[in-house]
C-alpha cells in the first residue's frame, strides 16, 4: 500500500509503508510513552480484524418509545433500538469523503463508517431524551464518520487514540447558554401550565447550524480585513464545508497509532477533511472521553480543556421552576 506524504512545504514523496495524509504542526505538550501499536497493524495488514459480535440482547435492549400529544403531560420521544448502519447510509456517508479515510485520506484499504456515539452506548436513549442529540438512532447518518480500519480501530478505543473537536467550542457554550435561559423564562412565564413538554427540551446546533455560523464569522473577518490573507480556515477546508454539510474540526492526537511514521503523541493535526457533516454535540461527547485521561488533558491545549470543562457544566444543568 502506497500513500502520499505530505511533509510540511516539502515535494511529495511515497512510502511502501502506511503512512497519514496530514500535515501536523508543533507539540502542545510532551505526553507519556505509550504500547507499540506496530505488531497490531501488521496484524491488519494480513487481514486479521478483532471480533465486534455483540449479545443480541445488547442489540434489542433498547425500547422503542413513541411520541405524545402535545397536550400529554409526559413527552415520550421516539428513539430507534437500530444500531447498525443500512448501506444506504454507508454510502452517503462514504461520499462525504469522496471514499477516503476522513482523518489521514487512505483510499487503498478498506473504509469502513463508524460510529460517533458507539454502539454500546447504554445511555443514549436518556442522553436522547435530555436533548443533547439532534438524531433519535445510533444508526443516523448525523453519527457516522468514515475511517479506515487503522483510524476506526484507533477512534473506538476506550480512551480514542484522537479526539475531534469544533473549533469554534466558544459557539456551542453560548448556544447552550441561551437555549438554557429560553427554558428557564418559560417555566417562569406564568402562562407555563399551557407550555408543551416539548418547548422545554434542550436545543443543540446541527452539523448544517454549525455550518451557518462559521461561514458567517468567516464573511465578517473578511469584511472587516478587506483581503483573502485571513480566513478561519483555508481554501481547502472551505471548500469541503460549502461541498459537504458541516463545520470545521481540529484534531488532537493521543497516542500515535500510525507505523512507520514519526509523529509525537501531542501533537495537533490537520485532519484531510478539516470539515465534517455530522452531529457536532455527538463528536464534542466522544472528545469528552479523553478529559478523564492525563495524556488526554496533555494532547489539547489549555484554551480547548477549559472550553470543554465548561460546557460540560452546562450540559449539566437543568432549567427549574422558582419556589
Amino acid at each position: 500500500m502506497e500513500w502520499e506524504i505530505v511533509d510540511g512545504d516539502a515535494a511529495n514523496r511515497t512510502s511502501r509503508y502506511s503512512s497519514p495524509n496530514f500535515n501536523c504542526v508543533e507539540s502542545m505538550s510532551d505526553a507519556a510513552n505509550h504500547d507499540d501499536l506496530l505488531a497490531a497493524t501488521e496484524k491488519r495488514a494480513s487481514g486479521w480484524r478483532p471480533s465486534e459480535k455483540r449479545k443480541r440482547s445488547e442489540i434489542d435492549s433498547t425500547p422503542v418509545r413513541s411520541s405524545s400529544s402535545a397536550s400529554s403531560s409526559k413527552s415520550e420521544l421516539d428513539v430507534t433500538s437500530t444500531v447498525t448502519f443500512s448501506d444506504s447510509i454507508k454510502i452517503k456517508s462514504q461520499r462525504t469523503t469522496n471514499n477516503c479515510c476522513w482523518l489521514c485520506g487512505n483510499s487503498k484499504s478498506r473504509l469502513d463508517v463508524a460510529h460517533v456515539i458507539p454502539k454500546s452506548n447504554k445511555e443514549f436513549q436518556s442522553d436522547y431524551q435530555r436533548g443533547y442529540f439532534p438524531f433519535a438512532s445510533l444508526s443516523s447518518l448525523e453519527n457516522s464518520i468514515p475511517l479506515c480500519t487503522l483510524c476506526h480501530d484507533a477512534f473506538n478505543h476506550d480512551a480514542p487514540y484522537f479526539s475531534v473537536v469544533p473549533t469554534d467550542l466558544q459557539y456551542f457554550i453560548d448556544f447552550e447558554q441561551e437555549d438554557f435561559n429560553r427554558r428557564q423564562g418559560l417555566l417562569e412565564s406564568p402562562v407555563r401550565v399551557n407550555i408543551s413538554p416539548s418547548n422545554l427540551r434542550r436545543i443543540v446546533p446541527t452539523g448544517e447550524m454549525y455550518q451557518r455560523h462559521t461561514e458567517s464569522q468567516q464573511r465578517r473577518t473578511e469584511e472587516v480585513d478587506g483581503n483573502n490573507q485571513s480566513q478561519i480556515y483555508d481554501t481547502k477546508s472551505k471548500e469541503a464545508s460549502t461541498k459537504y454539510v458541516g463545520g470545521p474540526y481540529d484534531v488532537y492526537l493521543r497516542v500515535n497509532y500510525f507505523p512507520f511514521t514519526d509523529i509525537s503523541p501531542g501533537k495537533f493535526l490537520y485532519a484531510q477533511y478539516s470539515c465534517w457533516r455530522g452531529s457536532p454535540t455527538a463528536m464534542i461527547m466522544h472528545a469528552m472521553r479523553n478529559l478523564t485521561r492525563g495524556d488526554g488533558w496533555m494532547t489539547m491545549s489549555r484554551p480547548v480543556k477549559r472550553a470543554l470543562d465548561e460546557l460540560q457544566y452546562l450540559w449539566s444543568r437543568e432549567p427549574e421552576p422558582k419556589a
